[in-house]
């Protein structure tokens, strides 16, 4: 039901409808442990899109699974054209990080996103290599 990359190694395991004596295993994955960083497959927003709702959270996606405790807002900032930063709370989970803010964003205003070089760790605490960065601008006046 689950297959999982840690490190040079793959958990597999079967939640439903498992067999007696068979639930889980460890297999090899790759030959060498992974030594690069993750890297950014896909975001919402798309850069440069308008008319996002002012009740939106930044969701982005990775090509391996990350270590959720590395998301947070310093790994994930938000702010606006002059620079104001936006609070909220970052989350990770599998090949996920999403970025909440703790109050709705404002009407007709264009944020940026940067994903810190350095910030969000994959599972074996390998660090993104660069800053990924991408604009968007909220719906209304």
């Amino acid at each position: 039901d689950t297959l999982t990359p840690y490190g040079n190694v793959a958990i597999l395991s079967v939640d439903d409808d498992a067999e007696d004596e068979i639930a889980s295993a460890v297999m090899p994955w790759i030959a060498e442990p992974d030594t690069t960083g993750p890297e950014i497959l896909a975001h919402s927003p798309k850069d440069a899109e308008t008319n996002v709702a002012i009740t939106s959270r930044i969701g982005i996606g990775f090509n391996e699974p990350i270590e959720p405790s590395s998301v947070f807002a310093g790994s994930i900032r938000v702010f606006d054209a002059q620079g104001n930063p936006v609070d909220g709370w970052g989350s990770g989970q599998e090949n996920s990080a999403h970025f909440s803010p703790k109050e709705d964003l404002l009407p007709g205003t264009e944020y940026t996103v940067e994903v810190m070089a350095g910030g969000i760790l994959d599972s074996n605490h390998n660090a993104m290599e660069q800053t990924h960065s991408f604009t968007f601008t909220t719906a209304g006046n």
